[in-house]
């Protein structure tokens, strides 16, 4: 989950790409914190660049708002596991 200070600045994509390294099985994501560290950082960075087309800018183009760029705004991403003990 995340705020729309994430989902402004990252598609959905590319969320799981920072994630992909981390995946060790289908079912086992390794280190969920440092997850959502990597992917606020990421949302971050995009923020900042006046030049990227973010999902921000491209719902304001679809629109026919002119905006350009990542939106600066808060950014807060928790990630959570959530693993069934298997039964015997």
């Amino acid at each position: 989950v995340g705020s729309d200070g994430l989902f402004d600045n990252l598609y959905e994509e590319q969320i799981r790409e920072v994630m992909m390294p981390f995946i060790k099985t289908s079912s086992v994501l390794l280190d969920p914190e440092i997850v959502a560290e990597m992917i606020a950082k990421q949302a971050e960075r995009l923020s900042l660049n006046r030049h990227w087309m973010s999902p921000f800018a491209k719902h304001a183009y679809d629109n026919f708002y002119d905006f350009k760029g990542g939106k600066h705004d808060d950014v807060t991403v928790v990630v959570s596991q959530i693993q069934i003990k298997e039964t015997e």
